[in-house]
C-alpha cells in the first residue's frame, strides 16, 4: 500500500487504519462484548482485538486460538450475551475452544469435532448459528 493511500468513503464517513502486519487475514467477527476476532488463514491463528469504550486504537492483537489450519469462519455459541465456546471452521476440520466474555485468549487447545472435512483449491469454510442455537 503506498504511503498515505486510503480507501474512498461517502462524504461524512472516515477511513483509519486500526491494525497491519496480519497474515491472510479473512474473517472478522464481534464478541458479544464487542471484542473482534480476527481469522488469519496464512498464520494459522485467531487473533483478538478489543475497542476502548468511546472508540480510539484497537488494544490486543492477542493470539487467541493457534495450530489451526487455514482458518476462516468463527461463530459463538450459544447464541446470546454469555456464549460459552468458540467454534472455528479450518479448511479441513471443524473445531471449538472454550470461551467466556473478555477472554482474549483460549484456556485450552481446540477440540476438534469435526476432521478430514475434503477440500480442494478452496478454503473457506464459514460457522454459522441459528439465533435459536
Amino acid at each position: 500500500m503506498p504511503p498515505g493511500a486510503k480507501p474512498s468513503v461517502p462524504a461524512g464517513f472516515s477511513v483509519e487504519m486500526v491494525a497491519s502486519g496480519l497474515k491472510g487475514p479473512r474473517v472478522i467477527r464481534v464478541a458479544p462484548n464487542g471484542d473482534l476476532f480476527v481469522a488469519e488463514s496464512k498464520s494459522g491463528v485467531v487473533r483478538t482485538f478489543r475497542m476502548p469504550h468511546g472508540g480510539g486504537k484497537l488494544t490486543g492483537g492477542e493470539v487467541f486460538a493457534s495450530d489451526l489450519y487455514q482458518p476462516y469462519g468463527i461463530a459463538f455459541y450459544p447464541p446470546g450475551p454469555n456464549p460459552q465456546w468458540v467454534y472455528i471452521g479450518n479448511s479441513d476440520s471443524l473445531v471449538r475452544v472454550p470461551y467466556k466474555n473478555g477472554d482474549l485468549k483460549a484456556t485450552a487447545k481446540p477440540e476438534q469435532i469435526v476432521g478430514r472435512i475434503p477440500w480442494m483449491h478452496h478454503y473457506t469454510r464459514d460457522v454459522v448459528v441459528s439465533p435459536d442455537g
